[in-house]
């Protein structure tokens, strides 16, 4: 039996020895649950520049390439700026600055800057303020281009004069140099759209002149003769006093200012039918007031002042006078200013009835009473003469009486001494 029992013995030990060397081995498998972490991402651009509306695809490495999780989330730092989807697709939005960032689910991080700029906007056209500009010349202004659309993206303009010895430009302002005409043209950078103003230059206007009269007993003497018609003295024909070659029907009659540059004449239409009484007359008072009688509309006074040279359009006529009528003289009179060729009324007028005929005036004289006459007549046309008349446009009387059927010995005159008429021309 004890033979047995040594023989089990022998046979449990040897099985222990085969199970403890099968599980130390030096063939065992190595572990299967090792994980590898991303270390980098690497994009393909750090930068975007874009403009508004645009897009771009950001692409991207992620680093090893055996990593276990590849997967990266992107995202904006200013969504009103740039947005990202997951694919890497960036829509810029509006201009700004943006930071689009990529992200791997341990940390690891990389960047891309998204600069956006306004969508362009090209220009449609430019215009001037003004395409025409009247300057004399060492005179400035100031042309202001204006392009079109609004938000246009370049609205730079460049300046540019058709003949500098007339006019030079500089960012708008223009400066007269010569009499003369000259184009200023401003075109745009964008496109070469352009917009022209036509400028003249003229030399500059003459200094404004003055004509006096001093109609008094201390001055009378100096034109009476002149506006009498008495003859000259050894005259063999009797020719008035005055100018040869006076207007038809004025005789040469005048009165000169007192500085010579100026005249007032009373020119007569043809009466020799109608004056059969002879009662058409100049005459200067005892006061030295020059006056006439016999006065049939049509008749007028004429006063002429000559500039020392042409006066530019946009120059002032301006007279003072008193006007005065006797009983029996003219009631309504219209004053009128020579402009250009057109005589035209030197201030507001009035149209109605003066008992029998339509009638324009802008004086109406009422017996014996002064009427104070003053104006400022702004011309539309270059002249060298101002010339203003007081014209009779009515038969009817200044006291209300009957109409007129024949020149009359009523009276028409200037007013003298402080009230005598003074009369002005230039800018």
């Amino acid at each position: 039996m004890n033979k047995f029992i040594h023989l089990g013995a022998i046979a449990a030990a040897l099985l222990g020895l085969a199970v403890l060397g099968t599980s130390c081995g030096k063939d065992d498998p190595a572990p299967t649950d090792k994980t590898v972490a991303v270390t980098a991402i690497n994009v393909s651009q750090p930068s975007l520049d874009l403009v508004a509306g645009g897009t771009a695809t950001i692409s991207w490495t992620v680093l090893p390439s055996d990593a276990t999780d590849k997967s990266v989330t992107l995202t904006s730092s200013n969504p009103g700026v740039a947005t990202v989807d997951n694919s890497g697709k960036v829509t810029a939005v509006a201009p700004g600055n943006a930071v689009i960032t990529l992200a791997a689910s341990n940390g690891v991080k990389a960047t891309v800057n998204v600069t956006v700029s306004a969508a362009t906007v090209n220009v449609a056209e430019v215009t001037l303020d003004k395409t025409e500009l009247s300057l004399e010349e060492g005179e400035e202004a100031t042309l202001t281009a204006t392009v079109k659309p609004d938000d246009a993206t370049d609205k730079s303009v460049a300046w540019k004069s058709s003949d500098e010895a007339v006019a030079t430009v500089d960012n708008g302002l223009v400066k007269a140099v010569a009499a003369g005409t000259a184009d200023i043209t401003v075109t745009t950078t964008d496109g070469g759209k352009t917009a022209t103003c036509k400028v003249t230059v003229t030399a500059p206007a003459p200094d404004a002149v003055t004509a006096t009269w001093a109609f008094d007993v201390d001055h009378m003497a100096s034109y009476s003769p002149t506006f009498t018609g008495i003859a000259e003295p050894n005259s063999s024909d009797g020719s008035y006093l005055g100018e040869p070659d006076a207007a038809a029907g004025d005789g040469g009659k005048f009165i000169e200012s007192l500085e010579k540059n100026a005249k007032i004449t009373f020119v007569n239409i043809d009466k020799t039918e109608l004056d059969v009484n002879g009662k058409c007359i100049n005459n200067v008072g005892k006061t030295g007031e020059p006056y006439v009688s016999g006065v049939w509309p049509g008749d007028y006074w004429l006063f002429t002042l000559a500039a020392d040279a042409e006066c530019p359009a946009g120059s002032k006529i301006s007279l003072s006078s008193s006007f005065r009528a006797s009983g029996t003289g003219i009631k309504f009179w219209i004053v009128e200013v020579l402009d250009g060729e057109e005589w035209v009324p030197a201030f507001e007028t009035k149209t109605g009835s003066d008992g029998v005929d339509e009638i324009t005036y802008n004086i109406e004289l009422m017996n014996t009473t002064a009427l104070p006459v003053e104006f400022e007549y702004t011309t539309k046309n270059a002249m060298t003469e101002a010339k203003v008349r007081f014209r009779a446009v009515s038969l009817a009387c200044a006291n209300g009486s009957a109409r007129l059927d024949a020149p009359n010995g009523g009276t028409i005159r200037f007013k003298g001494a402080d009230a005598s008429p003074r009369m002005s021309f230039g800018k």
